[in-house]
């Protein structure tokens, strides 16, 4: 692999290697090595990886949808919602980067990628 190599974020395949992937904690190892492909087959959540080589999965995060009680919503934000009982919202559910690439700033890529697909992908 280039010693900088271009990472690339796109939806979880059937391709990307799922597992060797490891960051240290069991349960998210255990979601991108079984339960994020479920999710996505199931349309629970749609997961996302970032990649050097559409392969390789250095890290990924999920996204589904949520809803927010509007009593719960603090009251100046609320005044300009509409009326409804819950307001939908995102939920980014796991956020994990490989060890072997963490230090890399993939974790902040991810999340800002995270927070575009919240409000331009997922949904439309």
């Amino acid at each position: 692999m280039p010693q900088n190599p271009v990472f690339l974020i796109e939806p979880l395949g059937k391709h990307h290697n799922r597992a060797a992937f490891s960051c240290g904690k069991e349960e998210l190892d255990s979601c991108v090595k079984t339960q994020a492909g479920q999710d996505a087959r199931k349309r629970a959540a749609v997961p996302f990886v970032i990649t050097p080589d559409h392969n390789t999965i250095a890290g990924l995060y999920t996204l589904s949808q949520y809803a927010i009680g509007l009593r719960d919503v603090p009251a100046d934000l609320a005044r300009k919602l509409p009326k409804y009982e819950l307001v939908p919202a995102t939920l980014l559910g796991r956020l994990a980067v490989s060890i072997h690439f963490q230090r890399r700033g993939l974790g902040r890529k991810l999340l800002v990628d995270a927070l575009y697909a919240a409000c331009n992908r997922v949904g439309r």
